[in-house]
Formats: structure tokens, C-alpha cells, sequence
């Protein structure tokens, strides 16, 4: 069932028409995997800040676009960049569901992702770091 209010029940859908809530053991499992999911989003963002940071010391400033633009970093970089908004969206919609306890799986799962992996590395500035997508608004 669609709610469109903040509920509780445990009778839901999660993104996909085969992955259904019916059952309290559903939802713990389905709030588990949610929780993972906003932890792996932040663990994501980690990973480009460090790569960036440790990639730009490799680079020449006066090195081509085009050379810059193919490079292997750029493709990783990419790469991770993609999985980030996908993962995003996907969590963003799950919250869409209404469920409460989905809800509480994203917040806490991101809060505590944030936690493990939140702190810059050092010698990189706030500014830095909401450049190359690394905020509480991603």
C-alpha cells in the first residue's frame, strides 16, 4: 500500500514491486539494509575526498583538459561520483515511502557513516570539501 502520511505499519514496498514489507522481521531486515546503505553513502563520499586530495599532488597545473578529462582518476572519480547521486536518489525515495522506521534507517545510518567517516582528511578546507560534493547536503 501507498501511504502518504508518516505511518508505522509494516505493510510496504521498498522501491521495487518484489521487495516487499509484510512482516516485523521484514522491516528490521529492510531498516538493516537501508541503515548499511546510508553508511556505504558516506563511506562513498570519503572515498572521493581522499582520492581527490592524494590525486591532486600527481597532477601538473598546466596539464591538458583533455589529458586531465581521460585520465584513469577522472574515470574512478566518475565512477563514484554516479554511484553517490544513484545511491542518494534511491535512499531520497525510500524516505518517500513514509515509513517512520525507513526514515530512522537513513538518519541514523547517515549520522553515524558520517561519524565513522565525516572527518576530512587533514589540510583540506570546508570550501574544498563542499567542492568535490562532500557536505550534509549531498
Amino acid at each position: 500500500m501507498m501511504w502518504m502520511y508518516f505511518h508505522t505499519k509494516v505493510d510496504d514496498t521498498v522501491l521495487f514491486n518484489f521487495w516487499k514489507v509484510n512482516s516485523t522481521i521484514d522491516m528490521v531486515g529492510t531498516c538493516a539494509i537501508i541503515f548499511v546503505a546510508a553508511v556505504f553513502l558516506e563511506f562513498i563520499k570519503y572515498l572521493r575526498i581522499v582520492i581527490e586530495q592524494r590525486h591532486q599532488d600527481k597532477i601538473a597545473p598546466n596539464t591538458p583538459f583533455c589529458l586531465r578529462l581521460f585520465s584513469p582518476f577522472h574515470f574512478l572519480h566518475t565512477v563514484l561520483f554516479s554511484i553517490q547521486i544513484v545511491l542518494s536518489y534511491l535512499l531520497m525515495l525510500v524516505f518517500m515511502t513514509f515509513s517512520i522506521w525507513l526514515g530512522l534507517a537513513i538518519a541514523v545510518g547517515a549520522g553515524v557513516g558520517y561519524f565513522i567517516f565525516g572527518a576530512r582528511p587533514t589540510g583540506q578546507s570546508s570550501s574544498e570539501a563542499v567542492l568535490i560534493g562532500h557536505s550534509t547536503h549531498n
